[in-house]
């Protein structure tokens, strides 16, 4: 290639390409923050795809770099249904959801694939939910976490297993 590279063109997934000056010594630096909703179609990997362009207008092909956006899913726990516990059908308990995406206002989660829930995250960024097994056998909580800007955490996964008594 000749000539000194002038510039990068960068394209991250999903968002417009746009053109960082390098440095004298050819390199550039980008920053990026995900924003808006955890991207679950693809389990939080995204693709940044770099070009470089030299001062006489010669552009390179493309490279691909990827990696994983952490999900910050809130964490879930329970005193009462515990896998692989002993839990039968009419036993209620309680579920503690703790944020790990900084600024969360509230959690969104749903049993068994239902309807969404909302419930107020407190100053502290936890809250708590009831539940009372109706059935026996398998059962699914999703929780993600939100912030008031509507920042959505990936989703939390916890199963509950539900003796018939």
């Amino acid at each position: 290639m000749c000539g000194r590279r002038k510039q990068d063109v960068t394209h991250v997934q999903y968002e417009p390409e746009r053109t960082v000056a390098a440095g004298s010594d050819g390199t550039a630096t980008i920053e990026w923050t995900p924003s808006g909703t955890y991207d679950e179609m693809w389990g939080g990997w995204t693709e940044l795809q770099v070009r470089a362009r030299t001062a006489d207008g010669v552009t390179t092909d493309p490279d691909f770099y990827s990696f994983r956006v952490d999900p910050l899913s809130p964490m879930v726990s329970s005193d009462v249904f515990i896998w692989g516990g002993t839990a039968t059908v009419g036993t209620t308990g309680d579920f503690t959801f703790t944020a790990q995406l900084p600024g969360t206002t509230e959690f969104v989660y749903s049993f068994d694939g239902g309807p969404e829930q909302i419930v107020a995250a407190d100053v502290a960024g936890r809250a708590r939910v009831g539940w009372t097994a109706g059935s026996p056998y398998n059962h699914e909580l999703v929780v993600r976490s939100r912030t008031a800007a509507g920042v959505t955490s990936g989703p939390a996964y916890y199963q509950i297993w539900i003796d018939q008594g």
